[in-house]
C-alpha cells in the first residue's frame, strides 16, 4: 500500500551536543515542521547537507555545513546520494513531501520526477514567514 514519507530540510541552528537528529536542529521552523510531520504518523526523513538522508532517531554530533554555497558538482552529488538511499526506506509508488528549502530541492526533485516518483512541495515559493504560518496553521 503506498505511504507518505515526508522530507524535512536540516537548518543551522542545532544543540552544541550529540542528540538523535529530530532534537538536534533547534530552529522555530524546524520544531513546526517536525510537530506537523510528527502529526501525521507518516514516515519522515531529514535532509541533512552532512548526513544526507537523516533518520530523525540516528544520534548524531553538532555539525557546521551547509548546501547554500557549495559548488553545483556537490549539490548535484548530494541529491544523487540523498536519491540513492531512497529506496532503502520507501516503495516506488510512495509518495513524497518535501518540506525543504530550495538548496535541498534544486537537483533531488529532478531525480524524483525522472524516476516517477510521486512528489509534493507544499510551501514552494513561500517566504520563510509565509512558512512558518503554513506550518503554525497545520500544527503548533
Amino acid at each position: 500500500m503506498p505511504q507518505i514519507i515526508y522530507l524535512v530540510s536540516c537548518v543551522d541552528k542545532k544543540l552544541e551536543h550529540a542528540a538523535p537528529a529530530s532534537e538536534l536542529y533547534i530552529s522555530q521552523w524546524f520544531f513546526k515542521a517536525r510537530g506537523y510531520v510528527r502529526a501525521t504518523g507518516c514516515p519522515w526523513y531529514i535532509l541533512s547537507a552532512k548526513h544526507h538522508l537523516l533518520d530523525p532517531g540516528r544520534i548524531i554530533e553538532p555539525y557546521n555545513e551547509r548546501l547554500k554555497g557549495k559548488p553545483i558538482a556537490a549539490r548535484k552529488q548530494w541529491a544523487i546520494n540523498v536519491f540513492d538511499s531512497l529506496p532503502k526506506v520507501m516503495e516506488p509508488s510512495d509518495m513524497v513531501v518535501l518540506l525543504a528549502f530550495n538548496d535541498y530541492r534544486e537537483f533531488l526533485v529532478p531525480l524524483l520526477r525522472g524516476a516517477s516518483i510521486k512528489i509534493d512541495i507544499p510551501m514552494q515559493g513561500l517566504g520563510i514567514g509565509q512558512q512558518l504560518h503554513w506550518l503554525g496553521e497545520r500544527h503548533d
